[in-house]
């Protein structure tokens, strides 16, 4: 089996992404691709990057702390370029090392991980950045607040100092077929229209 070429891969990715961008009337410079590189060495994450990548997501958390180091062996002071995103689930006893090595954290959707999150973030002086997991394909095997749940949620996330709502996300539904991913996201923008005007800033 050939070698995958992850740097051309990156830039054919970057072109459709720029390509579906100007096709809805948006800028591509709009648009951020975080890189999944759970289960990926620390070699294609540079090659990744060589190509342009910026923002890395990690799944597990020993796994992406001790990629960051061999990254940062092969990158030296270039590896200060990369941002690190946790894109997995939250285990509550985990949520305050992900905040001390992830710089942004994708999953939040839990009362306990949110509390962790603060408690952390009063004792270290860090404002912990996330955004809040959406569940809108009804799916019991993912995470994510109900779209009922998720008014009061925000609602604790502001009342919680140290934790920042970057914004909402969601996995939809897995299909082949990428127009099959529409309908969730159009409930989650309906969702987020429905709470911008009680002050949420996402």
């Amino acid at each position: 089996m050939a070698e995958v070429d992850v740097g051309e891969n990156f830039r054919r990715v970057q072109d459709r992404v720029a390509e579906a961008a100007l096709r809805s009337g948006r800028s591509p410079e709009e648009i951020i691709i975080v890189c999944a590189s759970k289960a990926q060495p620390a070699e294609k994450v540079v090659a990744a990057f060589m190509a342009g990548a910026r923002i890395f997501g990690e799944n597990y958390l020993p796994e992406g702390v001790d990629k960051m180091a061999k990254v940062k062996q092969l990158l030296l002071e270039q590896a200060n370029l990369i941002r690190w995103d946790f894109i997995g689930g939250i285990q509550a006893n985990k949520a305050r090392r992900i905040a001390q090595n992830f710089r942004l954290i994708h999953s939040l959707d839990s009362l306990k991980v949110l509390r962790n999150f603060n408690q952390y973030g009063r004792k270290s002086g860090q404002v912990v950045s996330t955004l809040v997991e959406v569940n809108t394909g009804g799916e019991t095997n993912k995470g994510g607040l109900k779209p009922e749940e998720l008014e009061e949620f925000l609602g604790c996330t502001l009342a919680s100092s140290w934790v920042y709502e970057d914004g909402l996300m969601i996995v939809p539904p897995y299909s082949p077929n990428p127009e099959d991913s529409r309908p969730y996201f159009v409930k989650l923008r309906q969702l987020k229209e429905q709470l911008q005007p009680k002050e949420h800033t996402f």
